[in-house]
């Protein structure tokens, strides 16, 4: 509570954010998961689970980058919810043309890597899983801008660039409703 921000709510104090997490729950899942992305990259509450995690018991939605839809990644996914009644839900994604990408956020590299791994002038969370795929399957390829560690750091740091100045690219969607 130091930033007393989170959640995409400010000025947060604990009996607040209880009744934060109290109203939202009580809303219908699509309202939640339809909200408008609140890019908020630096504060946040992370949760840590010691234990299983039973898909059928435990999971009610997840939510999907647009990039997803019809790929093998996407028909694998929409598959696990309609076997586990999980609601499957799409958010609008986010693109950015490579020369808008800031040298002041997140390091002064992010411009030049997000040159090199684009196809097409844009960059979207895609093209950032491919370079990951690319640094895993040949680390060598990368080998001028540091250790697989680093530019994996460096892909993650233009993920975050992405999510904060990015514009959607497309409207959320519900992909699949839970079967009643």
């Amino acid at each position: 509570f130091k930033s007393d921000f989170t959640l995409g709510e400010s000025n947060l104090t604990p009996p607040r954010l209880v009744d934060h997490l109290l109203e939202n729950s009580r809303r219908p899942l699509h309202e939640s998961v339809a909200q408008r992305a609140t890019r908020n990259l630096n504060h946040y509450i992370e949760a840590q689970v010691h234990g299983d995690v039973s898909l059928e018991k435990d999971v009610e939605a997840l939510v999907i980058d647009p990039c997803f839809a019809n790929s093998e990644t996407g028909k694998i996914l929409e598959t696990l919810c309609g076997r586990y009644d999980i609601a499957l839900f799409q958010h609008g994604g986010f693109t950015l043309q490579v020369d808008e990408i800031p040298s002041d956020f997140r390091g002064p590299s992010m411009p030049s890597l997000a040159a090199r791994i684009t196809t097409d002038k844009n960059i979207d969370i895609a093209m950032i899983g491919r370079a990951v795929t690319q640094l895993k399957e040949d680390p060598a390829r990368f080998a001028d801008r540091g250790s697989y560690g680093e530019v994996l750091q460096e892909l993650k740091l233009l993920w975050h660039v992405l999510v904060r100045y990015g514009r959607p690219t497309c409207e959320f969607e519900s992909t699949r409703s839970s079967v009643a």
